[in-house]
């Protein structure tokens, strides 16, 4: 059951009647952003695709910007893209890894109720002839 519709009260006597009417909105809490899963484990050969993944929550939902290597990273939206989906999963898409992508992936969830910093866990990125490391 829930609170939210339309109420309308009426008032009737002898010489009349009169009505009015309202509707009730009913909207989820607002709450800070908030991881609940890790970005998950990324392992790429160079050229191939990768996807670093995690969960979060937040009300409204939270926005994502991420740092590589601690500077802003702007995904271009044709070889990497950033997504957020409805469900809070959130992540970054390489569609062709390059050895320039090595580093430190951090995200960073942020919507006006505050801001919430996914520190990254070391994770290794392997290229053909060299070896790198990528933290994601």
């Amino acid at each position: 059951m829930t609170d939210a519709g339309v109420f309308t009260a009426k008032g009737v006597n002898e010489v009349g009647e009169a009505q009015t009417s309202c509707t009730v909105q009913v909207s989820k809490p607002m709450e800070e952003p908030k991881f609940t899963s890790l970005l998950r484990s990324a392992k790429a050969v160079e050229g191939s695709p990768i996807k670093l993944e995690g969960k979060m929550v937040g009300h409204p939902m939270p926005d994502i910007k991420w740092l590589k290597n601690e500077v802003e990273l702007i995904p271009d939206g044709d070889r990497v893209k950033s997504f957020v989906n409805d469900d809070g999963t959130f992540g970054l898409i390489f569609e062709s890894t390059s050895p320039n992508d090595k580093g430190v992936y951090t995200a960073i969830a942020f919507s006006e109720e505050g801001t919430a910093r996914l520190e990254p866990e070391p994770k290794f990125l392997t290229f053909p002839l060299m070896y790198t490391s990528l933290y994601v």
